[in-house]
């Protein structure tokens, strides 16, 4: 890993004698977590990163490029402080482009997601290969996720599973990842449907093996309504006790105001007690999408251009007994102070069944890019 730091430097250097770009971008996030009993806790987070991109074709018919980017986390709590290293971009693309499509070919570090964005969505070591034109896309994905330093991704795995820790890189959980995805654009009165199967296979002792299908329909109701439905299937070996299935569903209302700058959106989503994403994924009020059923609302309103402002509701159930477990309130306020400056306060509140349960976050976040 110390190789792969020292030529990520060099690489950086060499992209500052050539035309290359590049840049950087500097986050702090401060965190409280006020619960209803007990000790406040505090934490603060400071990543800085860089990365540059290197051309290497730049024709009208083809393009090829190498990125890479570094980040290094500095974080502190009451607890002590920890130091980070990441590599989260290492690309090497190559892209041909013929009549109205193209065919796009990637190898290395990047991020990658499936339909839903709730399965797996995080980068990954691999290859992929996407076909893209007016009438169907598709893309495949074969990668690896043991390399990736596991304090900067989160995924479920076995609860034994022993890290392999370091100073400032611990490896993550080793899956093997196989996907594909089609997709038919405006397939019939500007509706667009998505079919993806995704496959993890759990190396080095991690006693899993988890298959996913999903589908996804989207499309306009009207000029300004627009409706998104998804369901996914899974099924998870753990232990080698055998394929057990579960199921995953949403369905999302987004209406967008015509003479503001606004959009409402109304949601609800629903996971059976035997479904588990790989990537770990969780509802506004930060529960898995484990035997949950969450409905919502969320609106967005830009009262003037720099300014931003998000309110969000959710109420979550517990499916197999319909308990009530609680609703989260958030509000969150973006202002784009300079354009390589943005300012962010958010707050969040989760009014439990079990009062005492209660918990209240805030949140301030600073991003300078240059």
């Amino acid at each position: 890993m110390k190789k792969i730091l020292i030529a990520t430097i060099c690489l950086l250097c060499y992209s500052f004698c050539f035309s290359a770009e590049f840049g950087g971008i500097i986050k702090s996030n401060t965190e409280l977590l006020i619960p209803t009993q007990g000790d406040i806790l505090w934490g603060e987070t400071i990543d800085a990163s860089a990365y540059t991109k290197i051309p290497f074709s730049t024709k009208d018919d083809f393009n090829s490029y190498f990125a890479v980017e570094g980040v290094y986390r500095f974080r502190i709590t009451q607890n002590g402080n920890t130091n980070s290293l990441n590599l989260p971009l290492i690309k090497l693309n190559m892209t041909s482009y013929f009549g109205n499509g193209f065919v796009s070919v990637s190898a290395g570090r990047f991020f990658t997601s499936d339909i839903t964005s709730n399965i797996f969505a995080q980068e990954s070591d691999g290859v992929s290969g996407i076909y893209m034109t007016d009438v169907v896309n598709a893309s495949m994905y074969a990668g690896y996720t043991g390399l990736l330093n596991s304090r900067f991704v989160s995924m479920h795995g076995n609860s034994d599973y022993e890290f392999e820790s370091g100073n400032f890189y611990d490896l993550s959980l080793p899956y093997i990842v196989i996907g594909g995805t089609v997709s038919l654009p405006y397939l019939f009165l500007k509706q667009s449907l998505s079919l993806d199967v995704w496959g993890f296979i759990g190396t080095q002792n991690i006693n899993r093996n988890n298959i996913y299908a999903s589908a996804s329909i989207t499309g306009p109701i009207s000029n300004q309504l627009f409706y998104t439905l998804i369901a996914s299937g899974s099924f998870i070996n753990k232990e080698e006790q055998g394929f057990t299935p579960g199921l995953f569903a949403s369905g999302e209302i987004d209406y967008y105001f015509s003479k503001i700058s606004s959009v409402v959106s109304a949601y609800a989503k629903y996971a059976t007690k035997d479904f588990e994403t790989v990537t770990i994924t969780t509802t506004l009020a930060g529960l898995n999408w484990n035997n949950i059923l969450a409905a919502g609302f969320s609106s967005t309103i830009i009262p003037v251009n720099p300014l931003a402002l998000k309110v969000l509701g959710e109420a979550v159930l517990q499916v197999d007994t319909m308990d009530y477990l609680g609703t989260q309130f958030a509000a969150e306020c973006r202002w784009q102070v300079l354009s390589d400056v943005l300012f962010q306060v958010s707050g969040k509140y989760f009014l439990a069944k079990e009062i005492d349960s209660s918990t209240t976050n805030v949140s301030v976040k600073a991003i300078i890019s240059f």
